[in-house]
């Protein structure tokens, strides 16, 4: 004989083992990726999944398949960061990098920045040095000049690098691609290699700053930005969290 579940209770009964299994002893702020970095994909999975249940235009289903076929559990920083180590990178992977970052620099030279235009214009010439003769030492003192630039326009604190509100969820081959390229840059990138894998819901998002209040620009993360994505996965935590406090209360 066949169990008759009734759909409202079966849901609510997931959605309190879901909230067991993400529920937090310190503040959403305070995760960092050294330290929290399985509760942080767990926390960006269960926004992937509220978007696709609660909005009409996406698809109804979460692509869970995809997600372990392209093992979908590594973050990514939004705003650059410098790598852990450049013995990695390849040669034909940094003249990407650069061929990527002059585009970016030369139409932040002609529109923004209008205080740090030498300095731009330094970083161009090196581009374009590198980029004819390519040095390793050289490519990453550049890098590192240039992520720092980036985050000194965007006011960026160390402490705030490595911080929920700076993070994505992604594949570990795309991380490692994009995790030091500007923000429109990471953007140009995720739109590419969409056409052939799957970009979590929640990390589009992010990159079309579809969370931002008052979107001021397409080419920096920046705070007002970063407070309005940590509402929004707020919004979702609580969300489920509220329904253990109901289900004791009871």
């Amino acid at each position: 004989t066949a169990i008759r579940l009734d759909k409202d209770k079966f849901e609510a009964y997931l959605k309190l083992k879901i909230a067991e299994e993400i529920k937090l002893s310190k503040q959403l702020n305070e995760l960092t990726i050294d330290n929290d970095s399985e509760a942080i994909v767990k926390l960006l999975l269960l926004v992937d999944v509220e978007i696709m249940v609660n909005n009409e235009q996406e698809r109804s289903r979460l692509p869970f398949h995809l997600y372990k076929k392209e093992n979908i559990n590594t973050l990514v920083h939004i705003n650059p960061q410098m790598p852990l180590s450049t013995d990695s990178s390849n040669e034909e992977e940094a003249m990407e990098w650069l061929q990527h970052h002059k585009q970016s620099l030369t139409i932040l030279n002609q529109n923004y920045l209008k205080g740090e235009l030498g300095l731009i214009d330094q970083l161009l010439q090196q581009i374009e040095g590198l980029l004819n003769k390519y040095n390793k030492e050289a490519f990453e003192k550049l890098l590192a000049e240039t992520i720092e630039l980036n985050n000194k326009m965007i006011g960026m604190l160390p402490n705030e690098m490595h911080t929920l509100s700076n993070l994505v969820l992604t594949d570990q081959e795309t991380s490692a691609l994009i995790n030091s390229s500007f923000f429109d840059v990471k953007r140009k990138i995720l739109k590419m290699l969409g056409k052939n894998k799957y970009i979590p819901i929640n990390t589009q998002r992010v990159f079309s700053k579809q969370y931002s209040e008052n979107p001021r620009d397409m080419y920096f993360w920046n705070r007002h930005d970063k407070e309005d994505y940590l509402a929004n996965i707020q919004q979702v935590y609580d969300s489920y969290v509220q329904l253990l406090e109901k289900n004791y209360v009871k």
